[in-house]
């Protein structure tokens, strides 16, 4: 990646610098071919094709570049791969790390600012991702100031940025959670139920971006996708990427109620036979046990789950009330901190926290959508 912009040290000024609001305005856009369609602030007419849009931010500044996709994206991925490609460029990484997590369109939008310093120079380069199974974009701009211009402009794009020859299966449920470590954003949780061949379908999506050093971020990408009929668990596969080393499974339920659970972890084949007595978790069966137990009507559930990290062994976990707070469960396992629930009125949760070493980990919902029997 080319250092496109850079500014003194001296000049701290730089890089609080903005675009007047005023100077913005909203273009509609359209590809020649039909499959890109929306609108987005900007200072002049967006230069637009089936994948890429280019929104110009005035003279000073670099125009802000943007890749289209089709489908999701990996934004953790994305982040250390960028990362890498700035170090390549012979350049020192001085702060990085994700600032603002929102959602627009039903869709998390992740922004990460990047300082870096070349010599007596200081440049930034600013990452916006959105990440849907419609249509989901990377936005960069590498120039130092105009962080209220960026988010501006990517929120737009993000508002009405479409594929008019895609279309998005229907949700039963849907859930978005900031994921924040002592205060301070590093990620976000996705949640997602479809009804697909007599049953449900659950998709998992978590994104870590935590900073670890200066001008250093550890990332984390976890996908999930499980298959119950009948309340049980037919069939799953995962997969976890830690700085983009990646380790999946396959899971299929065996005729004796065990699962057959296959693949690799640490690039090391593995396939194990294991019990599940108490049912491996689904969002579904969380919900339904979150109301039992809040209704008082059981005292507790024990159930599984199953992690890359951990293929050996099913973890099992018991979600219990909190005897200090009404509206409040705790979910308890061996070989993890509790975590604490906070549940809205249809018993899904709004928001958790637990202690993970010396830090706080703690999400929030900022989406939630439909209910689960």
């Amino acid at each position: 990646m080319l250092v496109a912009a850079l500014c003194l040290l001296a000049a701290p000024s730089l890089l609080e610098r903005e675009i007047p609001q005023g100077d913005l305005h909203l273009y509609p856009f359209k590809s020649e071919d039909g499959t890109l369609a929306g609108e987005a602030k900007a200072t002049a007419p967006p230069k637009v094709t089936s994948d890429h849009i280019e929104l110009k931010v005035g003279e000073s500044a670099e125009a802000i570049e943007c890749a289209l996709v089709r489908g999701r994206i990996e934004p953790a991925s994305r982040v250390f791969h960028i990362m890498e490609a700035l170090k390549k460029e012979k350049i020192t990484l001085t702060e990085a790390g994700l600032v603002d997590v929102s959602v627009v369109s039903e869709a998390p939008l992740l922004t990460i600012d990047v300082l870096y310093s070349y010599g007596a120079a200081l440049g930034e380069l600013k990452v916006a991702m959105l990440s849907s199974s419609g249509l989901s974009f990377v936005c960069t701009q590498d120039t130092a100031g105009y962080r209220s211009t960026f988010r501006t402009v990517v929120q737009s794009l993000a508002n009405t940025v479409h594929d008019p020859t895609r279309d998005i299966r229907p949700r039963k449920y849907h859930q978005i959670e900031v994921v924040k470590s002592d205060g301070a954003p590093v990620g976000v949780y996705e949640t997602v139920v479809q009804e697909a061949d007599g049953g449900l379908e659950e998709r998992r999506f978590r994104t870590l971006i935590v900073p670890s050093g200066p001008g250093v971020v550890r990332t984390k990408e976890a996908e999930s996708r499980q298959f119950e009929r009948d309340g049980s668990v037919e069939d799953g596969g995962y997969s976890v990427g830690v700085n983009d080393v990646w380790s999946e499974a396959q899971l299929s339920r065996a005729k004796d109620g065990r699962y057959t659970i296959k693949g690799k972890h640490d690039g090391k084949p593995f396939e194990n036979a294991l019990p599940a007595p108490d049912g491996i978790a689904t969002e579904n069966l969380v919900q339904r046990t979150s109301r039992a137990v809040l209704a008082k009507k059981i005292e507790s559930r024990k159930f599984q789950t199953f992690e890359v990290e951990k293929p050996d062994s099913l973890l099992t976990f018991t979600l219990r009330r909190d005897p200090s707070r009404p509206s409040a469960l705790v979910m308890e396992g061996a070989a993890a901190p509790p975590i604490t629930l906070e549940m809205d009125p249809s018993s899904r949760a709004k928001s958790s926290s637990e202690n993970m070493g010396a830090h706080r980990l703690t999400t929030e919902t900022l989406f939630v959508s439909g209910s689960l029997p």
